[in-house]
């Protein structure tokens, strides 16, 4: 037990503060959240370190989805424990949530083995397996019979030294993508009309395009669309 706190003190190096609700249960210091880990009989049970290497030419953008590591998050586990952290970022390229340790040469990576949700700046994320592919997603809305999520993806594009271009770096170029999770299926999901009105039922189509209309609402736009199913779906 001694040898895996020790192990783990070494290993992650971020602060955790006070942080709980009414659902929660707090975890109120850096002892508590290591006793948590060390129940569960491994250092792996939240996560482990790898080293965080700056490439050696200048690379445009970044395969992380927040441009800042100064984040506000907290950790919700599936035993419902929660910790609060300040230093996180979504790591698009390998799916995983990632906190800088040992003066930013190291990352902590955590996985979703004991671990529910990640709350980021107020936006909530977690995993989910398909029979295509497993990744993070945003949770843009939600309710008993699905949740709207958002996937990221970043590309690479190689730098040219073709002026005809105007390429002369290499640059990573993060994507976005809205998917629909029904009966624990993710799928590709596009915000238009049609689709959201199949969604509450077309027998409301023309109250769910008055109410559109009289909001000045979009049905192609995340944070529109939501006040469109909060309003008609309760």
């Amino acid at each position: 037990m001694r040898k895996i706190l020790l192990t783990l003190s070494f290993i992650i190096s971020f602060s955790l503060s006070f942080s709980q609700d009414q659902e929660g249960t707090a975890l109120n210091d850096f002892q508590s959240f290591t006793n948590s880990v060390a129940a569960t009989n491994s250092v792996n049970a939240y996560g482990g370190s790898v080293s965080f290497n700056n490439p050696r030419r200048k690379i445009l953008g970044s395969f992380y989805l927040l441009d800042e590591w100064e984040n506000n998050g907290v950790i919700v586990t599936k035993d419902n424990k929660k910790f609060s952290i300040q230093n996180i970022n979504l790591n698009i390229k390998s799916n995983s949530f990632e906190s800088k340790v040992r003066g930013n040469k190291k990352v902590f990576v955590f996985n979703f083995n004991n671990i529910d949700k990640f709350i980021i700046n107020n936006k909530v994320y977690k995993k989910y397996f398909s029979s295509e592919d497993s990744r993070v997603y945003q949770i843009i809305y939600e309710n008993k019979d699905f949740q709207l999520l958002k996937g990221y993806s970043v590309k690479f594009v190689e730098g040219s030294a073709n002026p005809m271009l105007n390429r002369s770096f290499d640059k990573f170029v993060r994507q976005e993508s809205i998917f629909i999770r029904k009966n624990d299926e993710v799928k590709k999901f596009k915000l238009k009309r049609s689709k959201i009105v199949g969604l509450i039922g077309k027998e409301k189509t023309n109250e769910i395009k008055a109410f559109a209309k009289k909001k000045d609402l979009s049905f192609k736009k995340e944070k529109d669309v939501k006040k469109i199913l909060a309003h008609f779906i309760q």
